[in-house]
């Protein structure tokens, strides 16, 4: 937690040594790994995530992958009578944490997901306010007084995410796009998501008075986690309809805006969470997510600014579009990239 914590810091001297205390936090893991515990699992979840954050996938998806297997083989899906309450809804949390890094983690580096569709998961997070309030040996809480939490409802949504990268995927490797075929799955992914909305109520929808509540309980920062994901989400979905060289199609520019609006909700979810206290959104995906949702014009300024440098080019003007890079052309190939960039973001806003 400190390798984590010291990126953030403002004095460069804490930030050099955020390294420092990852590198001790390996060592100290790499001594017990073969003690498979609850405890090892949540080291490995930290130092998966120190990895993230410097950018190497690779070996943090070696420890996530490690956290999901130890999860798997303590069985944390299945109850254990002889644990209180509170034990059992840890475990619960560390399950399904590493289903959705496994969802998340997987989808990035192009593995397989170790967590496959099953019948028989364990409840979901019940709401963080009870469990947060529990003490240790208090009993579990029945199913018939269960309600979700916020990380419940995230649950509830990463498969609909899964369904969401499949469908990318899939357009990314078809040679040509059957549009008529994209609407529908579209359409069919939006009901998805709608149909969860309505599940939330207006007590959980994003606004301001809604996050001061959640703050008062000492829960405004996963309130804040919870809409950027979910927000993330329906900008994922449309994403493609910002392509204004795609044929025009019956519900592409409502696609199109609704992939705006989310965006700005993105947005205004990050802004309220650099402004009220207890809100702070800091962990690693804020900045990936923020350059999703940034359709705005100080991206293309500094694509512009910075497009002769990044291409090294000679003069003013853009390689032909019908150009065809031969095999090394980095220059031309790049040139390419940078002149779409900016002609999309310029057209979307």
């Amino acid at each position: 937690m400190m390798g984590l914590s010291a990126r953030f810091a403002t004095q460069p001297d804490i930030v050099a040594r955020g390294s420092i205390y990852r590198a001790k936090a390996c060592a100290a893991l790499k001594a017990d790994l073969e003690n498979i515990c609850l405890e090892n699992i949540q080291a490995c979840i930290l130092i998966g995530n120190n990895f993230f954050g410097e950018g190497n996938a690779d070996v943090e998806s070696l420890y996530f992958g490690l956290a999901s297997r130890m999860t798997q083989l303590l069985n944390l899906g299945v109850c254990n009578e002889e644990d209180d309450g509170p034990t059992r809804e840890v475990k619960r949390r560390i399950y399904w944490t590493c289903f959705i890094i496994d969802t998340w983690a997987s989808s990035g580096s192009n593995v397989s997901r170790q967590f496959r569709q099953q019948a028989n998961h364990p409840r979901a997070p019940m709401d963080e306010y009870v469990f947060y309030n529990m003490k240790p040996g208090d009993p579990d809480i029945p199913d018939f007084q269960w309600r979700s939490g916020l990380w419940g409802h995230m649950v509830n949504t990463v498969e609909i995410y899964t369904e969401i990268q499949n469908f990318q995927q899939s357009l990314a490797d078809a040679a040509e796009w059957n549009e008529a075929l994209i609407d529908d799955a579209v359409q069919r992914l939006e009901h998805k998501l709608g149909a969860f909305e309505q599940v939330l109520g207006p007590n959980l929808k994003f606004s301001r008075e809604n996050l001061a509540a959640f703050v008062e309980r000492g829960l405004g920062r996963v309130f804040v986690a919870f809409h950027l994901g979910y927000h993330h989400y329906y900008t994922l979905l449309y994403y493609h309809c910002l392509d204004r060289r795609r044929p025009h199609t019956k519900n592409g520019k409502k696609y199109s805006d609704s992939c705006k609006a989310h965006a700005a909700i993105v947005c205004d979810v990050l802004k309220a969470s650099r402004e009220v206290t207890g809100a702070e959104a800091v962990y690693n995906i804020v900045g990936h997510v923020t350059i999703v949702s940034s359709f705005d014009k100080w991206m293309v300024k500094f694509l512009i600014a910075h497009a002769l440098t990044l291409e090294e080019k000679a003069d003013d003007s853009w390689p032909s579009p019908h150009a065809i890079p031969l095999f090394g052309d980095d220059h031309l190939e790049r040139g390419l990239i940078t002149q779409a960039m900016i002609e999309d973001i310029q057209w979307q806003i």
